[in-house]
């Protein structure tokens, strides 16, 4: 999956703390890639936080994408608590959360449900790395 020994990536101005009111019992690192610079964040539902994303990059390159590209972060609380984690989440980080891949991203158990972490238009190969980006949350991703 991920390669320890890739370099890291030069287009990385700047690591931050994820921090979102609806979502204060999570916390990680997530990086700041070039041209791809957040330009604000909203709580678009319940226990869901929408970071938009400049899309300087894409524009240049004459991209165009449906969506602005936008790291959307969602708590999905499961009806009644599983004592089991779920099967897919078969990987567990240094802070000991269960983690798995989905199609879009990467879901994190919290004992009582998921953090759901993806990725909506952001396209690799113009100063974002996905990997990268993914690798970071993955490694600092933790109850607070």
């Amino acid at each position: 999956m991920f390669n320890p020994l890739k370099k890291r990536s030069n287009n990385i101005v700047e690591i931050r703390d994820f921090f979102c009111s609806d979502l204060e019992k999570i916390t990680f690192k997530y990086p700041i890639f070039k041209g791809w610079e957040p330009i604000g964040m909203q709580n678009t539902g319940k226990s869901k936080c929408t970071i938009f994303l400049n899309n300087k990059n894409l524009k240049v390159n004459h991209i165009d994408t449906e969506f602005a590209p936008q790291i959307i972060i969602s708590q999905i609380i499961h009806q009644k608590a599983h004592d089991q984690i779920p099967d897919y989440l078969n990987e567990t980080n240094i802070n000991g959360i269960h983690f798995g891949r989905t199609d879009t991203g990467y879901d994190f158990w919290l004992g009582d449900g998921v953090v759901n972490i993806e990725l909506l238009s952001v396209i690799d190969d113009y100063g974002f790395s996905k990997e990268q980006f993914f690798k970071n949350v993955i490694e600092t991703f933790r109850l607070k």
